[in-house]
């Protein structure tokens, strides 16, 4: 499973990743015919512990604070007790069906019909914000790419929800909950794989939206 091979690249030394896919491969919850995959609170867990233990890390800790704004720098050594509440939140709050791993190779389109998609890798699926799907995609298309697009996709985000019937779904909020929620979420994941200069930028970004809205 890819899943269990990018937990293992994260997963803290004292935490056993043979245990970990197995409860990932086996936690399969059937609502309505749709298999889900009961991970959030595994993924809490995991990431909290992998993320301290990261931010444990003199040499680390050094490097992000050299490359990074201090509010940013602040902001990313919060994470390390807020982690459990973010995902509390993309958990319970305006959830959906979210595909937790959705970025462009796992997306094919035809040719001849660009509009109709088909899209692998479900096994990470679970009940969540929509708008982790959404980072994901985004992100990890590049972050100047993403920049361009971020506020025009959550226009578009918004349109369809009303368009089937999800109207409490303010764009107000949802602006919101994709830079102090979904983004802080790409920020902790991307931080295990992706090159500091990277995730720099997304730190700055959270932070640009915190201080636009203070």
């Amino acid at each position: 499973m890819a899943v269990c091979r990018r937990f293992n690249s994260i997963l803290p030394h004292n935490i056993n990743s043979t245990s970990t896919c197995r409860i990932l491969q086996t936690s399969i919850i059937k609502t309505r015919g749709i298999r889900v995959v009961a991970v959030i609170e595994l993924l809490s867990y995991t990431l909290s512990k992998a993320y301290t233990l990261k931010m444990d890390n003199k040499e680390y800790r050094r490097s992000l604070k050299s490359k990074v704004s201090h509010k940013a720098y602040t902001y990313a050594k919060s994470l390390v007790t807020y982690i459990p509440h973010l995902f509390q939140r993309l958990s319970e709050e305006y959830y959906t069906l979210s595909h937790r791993d959705f970025w462009i190779n796992n997306v094919f389109s035809r040719r001849d019909q660009p509009y109709k998609m088909v899209i692998f890798d479900w096994q990470t699926c679970c009940r969540s914000n929509g708008l982790i799907d959404i980072v994901f995609f985004l992100r990890l298309l590049g972050n100047d790419r993403a920049r361009l697009l971020e506020l025009k996709i959550l226009e578009l985000y918004h349109q369809v929800l009303i368009k089937y019937g999800v109207s409490q779904y303010a764009k107000c909020q949802i602006i919101e909950d994709y830079y102090l929620l979904a983004l802080p979420f790409m920020f902790v994941i991307c931080s295990f794989w992706t090159h500091i200069n990277e995730i720099e930028i997304i730190l700055e970004d959270i932070v640009t939206y915190t201080n636009k809205t203070k």
